[in-house]
């Protein structure tokens, strides 16, 4: 069953679900709680294609600027999350590319 791209995918997601739950429990200082989001997000998505690393890459922009840098769940698109957003989704991204050359 996890021989699927899709339910790697789903996993991942769920993971940083899971993740976001203990962050909004113990919130750590933003730079930490956005760092362990980004960590997690490229370890995860290394076992994916490009197009879903990117999907993985932007549910945990999303759950690090919602719930980490901003409350419940606010999206912002401030200069520093664009920044952000555009570090996620290179991450996650080049590791899924660079999983695939080798």
């Amino acid at each position: 069953m996890t021989d699927e791209v899709e339910v790697r995918c789903g996993i991942g997601a769920g993971a940083l679900l899971v993740l976001t739950a203990a962050l909004v429990t113990t919130r750590p200082p933003t730079v930490d709680g956005v760092a362990l989001f980004l960590a997690a997000t490229v370890l995860l998505a290394h076992v994916l294609d490009a197009p879903r690393a990117l999907l993985l890459g932007l549910t945990g922009w999303a759950l690090a600027t919602g719930f980490v840098v901003n409350t419940a769940g606010t999206l912002t698109l401030a200069p520093l999350d664009t920044l952000r957003l555009a570090v996620f989704l290179l991450a996650a991204a080049g590791v899924a590319t660079e999983r695939r050359r080798t």
